[in-house]
């Protein structure tokens, strides 16, 4: 029946576990060092690993959002600067591409997952909680991205008639990233977005450029209103004028009052249904433009870190080396004990970060399998010593001049 609770939609692609570990590192690292296999001398030397993994990943970040910062200036709507040097064409659109490429691998990097065209149109079939009608239009733009990261069940209360209330179960992206570019009539702008806790059913709010109608039910109440006020008023006018026209002007009042009255139900409607819109987008959003750029870089850069530090940790305290799949297992055992919630460990990235630090070396087993073994702590703390005095090395040698 309508009243009663509706099932979930059924969005299949929401269902995939997720590669983004939604625990903060400090948090990560303090359960790591509580760990009783570690010795008291190992627990300060896995924190100062744990240490020196933040600053040169917050090293290399900090590069990238400087790059990402030079790209976006020409199309920047929010600089607050006095003067800007003039760009040629063939610059801009250098930077756009520039911009482009470093975004998606930050949301890459930071494990958002695209929204394919399919998959965002069969959001967009869903009805919104607000009743609002909202057409999307994406003809303006070139290119047209929405990712997104993390899904949680929550339930929705929703007023119905007076005192009574439903309740409605709804998925919620808890991350949403929307990354556009005009076309070249639009002056091939760039939009940057990100939101929080967006319901599938409200994710056409998202989007830069909609349209907003009336719900059905208001259009009726609006309709039958205006209807009612003026029918009768017209029709007494009709009869008043064939007898007497001081009648014929009182009704005429009545008349002008009633369209007055329908004309200002329409407008308060209006008003009523871009209030529920610019909510839902005051409490969703969280930044524009090069804040949301800004906080992309940083999340990417907090997931280089868990991901290097468990992938050492759990490969350091076994006691043999071992497969890619002996580690994800191991990882994703470890974080849903300790923090109850299951992640598709990204073993393969979380490796890579490892031979980029020298911190690992691969094994080629007796049964052709590729097994992986790291350093002591000793010998990885001297290793990303040794990385950072080459990085101010050379960029003391770039101040100086130096080749």
């Amino acid at each position: 029946m309508w009243w009663k609770r509706k099932e979930l939609p059924a969005l299949d692609f929401l269902d995939a576990r997720e590669y983004f570990i939604p625990v903060r590192f400090p948090v990560i690292r303090d359960a790591v060092l509580e760990e009783p296999c570690f010795s008291a001398e190992e627990r300060e030397d896995l924190k100062t690993l744990a240490q020196m993994l933040e600053e040169h990943y917050h090293y290399d970040y900090h590069a990238a959002q400087l790059a990402l910062e030079q790209a976006f200036a020409p199309f920047n709507p929010d600089l607050d600067t006095v003067w800007e040097p003039e760009v040629s064409a063939e610059v801009k659109e250098a930077c756009r591409e520039r911009l482009m490429a470093g975004v998606l691998h930050l949301l890459e990097v930071g494990n958002y997952r695209l929204l394919s065209e399919e998959e965002f149109n069969r959001c967009l079939e869903l009805q919104p909680f607000s009743g609002l009608s909202v057409t999307v239009g994406t003809d303006a733009f070139e290119e047209f991205h929405v990712y997104f990261r993390g899904v949680r069940t929550v339930r929705k209360t929703l007023p119905l008639w007076y005192l009574w209330k439903r309740h409605h179960d709804t998925r919620e992206l808890k991350r949403v990233f929307v990354l556009a570019r005009y076309k070249e009539k639009f002056g091939h702008k760039i939009l940057a977005k990100m939101f929080r806790d967006v319901p599938v059913e409200n994710l056409k709010i998202i989007a830069p450029e909609v349209k907003l109608s009336l719900p059905m039910f208001d259009r009726f109440k609006i309709g039958g209103t205006v209807f009612g006020s003026i029918f009768m008023p017209l029709y007494k006018l009709l009869i008043a004028a064939a007898l007497s026209w001081w009648i014929f002007f009182t009704f005429l009042t009545f008349f002008i009052m009633a369209m007055v009255k329908g004309v200002l139900g329409f407008f308060n409607s209006r008003v009523r249904c871009l209030q529920v819109y610019s909510s839902s987008l005051y409490h969703q959003i969280l930044a524009n433009n090069i804040g949301a750029i800004s906080r992309l870089t940083d999340q990417a850069e907090h997931q280089e870190v868990k991901e290097a530090f468990l992938a050492y940790v759990f490969l350091y305290r076994n006691c043999r080396a071992m497969t890619e799949a002996e580690l994800e297992e191991k990882v994703e055992k470890w974080l849903e004990e300790k923090f109850h919630y299951s992640v598709d460990f990204e073993v393969s990235d979380a490796l890579r970060k490892l031979r980029e630090k020298r911190l690992v070396e691969e094994l080629l087993s007796e049964d052709g399998k590729t097994r992986y073994r790291v350093c002591d702590i000793a010998e990885a703390l001297c290793r990303l010593d040794e990385i950072w005095d080459t990085i101010h090395m050379n960029y003391n040698d770039s101040l100086l001049g130096k080749e």
